[in-house]
This record gives C-alpha cells, structure tokens and sequence, in this order.
C-alpha cells in the first residue's frame, strides 16, 4: 500500500483526472480481478486493460473527484463521483465507491460500486 499512499496527498483531497491507477493498467498485478457491476469479472491485466481502453472510449471527458479515502493496511475504500460525456448526454456527479487491496506486484483486487 505504501506507493499509493505516497501518491496519495493529506488535507482534502484535490479533483482527480482520471490518471495512473485509475486507468493505468500498469498499476495491476499481472493476476489481478476487477469486478464492476454490468460485467462478469475482469481477470487478468490484459482484460482489464481491454475493459479500460472500452470505458474511455465510452466516456468522453472523463473526470473523477475523489471525496473520501480510506487505508487499513494493503486495503483502500475510495469514494468519488465522476462525470462523463457519453453520446450527446452529459453526466455529472454520480457517485461510486471502490473497494482496493494492493499486492507486492500491484493492485490485485479491485471492485466498484455505483
């Protein structure tokens, strides 16, 4: 946990684009799983790259802001909203959570709620 927690400033936290662990497949473990909720589990760096790449594609303009951040150890719960353009339709603020635990090789366990 400790490289994401020196990532990680003290005080209120900033707005986030979304940038290194949040999109950055590098950031996981070769055997890690990502569950988010409209698809079966993502396994693996390779699919959760492919997932990431989608998302983005999906949604334009995206923006998270983190609101509140939590660390216990090699675990995180993360709570943010995130706004988005998706076709014409513009989205803002909805709000998510996500679970984390992080490994020697990276994040190995990642899980969203919306």
């Amino acid at each position: 946990m400790r490289p994401w927690r020196s990532a990680t400033p003290t005080g209120p936290p900033p707005p986030t684009p979304p940038t290194r662990s949040t999109t950055n497949p590098a950031a996981y473990a070769a055997d890690a799983v990502y569950y988010e909720p409209a698809n079966p589990p993502h396994e693996g760096r390779e699919a959760i790259r492919a997932y990431l790449n989608d998302l983005l594609k999906g949604h334009r303009n995206l923006r998270v802001d983190i609101q509140r951040l939590g660390v216990d150890g090699d675990s995180a719960i993360v709570e943010w909203t995130w706004s988005f353009r998706t076709g014409d339709r513009r989205v803002t603020g909805q709000p998510g959570a996500s679970v984390i635990q992080v490994g020697p090789s990276g994040i190995v366990y990642h899980r969203d709620y919306l």
